[in-house]
């Protein structure tokens, strides 16, 4: 099954997930074919949602898959992708925070932590993660961008038009 840029329906309404029983409206969500109670069927159920750009009921979907299993990174993750999209950054930067608790070398949560700092203004934050994430994953070219753009915001031309010719040498962003 393809889905479109946009998935809804000619109606206006996103068209019903094959792991759904009923409209997914907050507290109505319930994964289906799954144990109800498991963490996997709710984790699932909110990267479908995620997916599907439904990102009220994808946070409703990733607390209940946090509630279920506290100790594990990706709920909180996930919840920091979702806030994020939802324009709640410091919420998001929570939800981040919390994942970095418990996988603090996460390349991806770093990356995503540091880009909600820069856009809260949190300069001195987004740099310390950035400079980090670049001593181990030089590679990452987003990350030399987004580093670019602190030094920019700074007035320090010189060092965001390294970061940025830096960027020119790493792989293309694809997306």
């Amino acid at each position: 099954m393809t889905i479109s840029p946009d998935p809804r329906d000619l109606t206006g309404q996103l068209p019903k997930s094959p792991g759904l029983t009923a409209e997914a409206t907050g507290a109505d969500l319930v994964p289906s074919g799954h144990d109800l109670a498991g963490y996997p069927a709710w984790f699932a159920l909110g990267e479908d949602l995620l997916a599907r750009r439904a990102y009220s009921d994808a946070l409703v979907a990733f607390k209940r898959a946090l509630e279920l299993a506290p100790g594990r990174r990706e709920p909180y993750f996930y919840l920091g992708v979702v806030s994020d999209t939802l324009n709640r950054l410091a919420e998001a930067s929570r939800y981040y925070a919390e994942a970095l608790k418990l996988s603090p070398e996460w390349p991806e949560a770093l990356y995503n932590a540091a880009h909600v700092k820069l856009r809260l203004g949190d300069l001195e934050d987004a740099r310390s993660m950035l400079e980090n994430l670049l001593a181990k994953r030089s590679d990452f070219t987003a990350a030399w961008l987004n580093l670019g753009s602190v030094h920019a915001c700074e007035d320090n031309w010189h060092s965001a038009l390294q970061c940025w010719r830096e960027a020119t040498r790493r792989p293309p962003i694809i997306i």
